[in-house]
């Protein structure tokens, strides 16, 4: 499954017939690594902070407390 993400990302971008955002992503990976870099940065954080809030809010309704953790030692 890697490879084929990784084989789709070495296409120009609009040879696979792409429109949208991976397209975008494609040509922004071609033309400018420095703002693809930045942009990907940008993305894992977000998706990083919604997946952690996400996890935090799952955890609260199972009942667990991650706020008052006590020392085992």
């Amino acid at each position: 499954m890697a490879w084929s993400i990784l084989s789709m990302a070495a296409l120009p971008a609009g040879a696979s017939g792409d429109a949208g955002w991976w397209a975008w992503w494609t040509r922004l990976y071609q033309t400018d690594r420095l703002w693809f870099t930045l942009v990907t940065i940008g993305v894992l954080v977000v998706a990083g902070a919604a997946l952690g809030a996400l996890t935090d809010a799952v955890m609260r309704r199972l009942g667990v407390d991650l706020d008052s953790r006590r020392d085992s030692g």
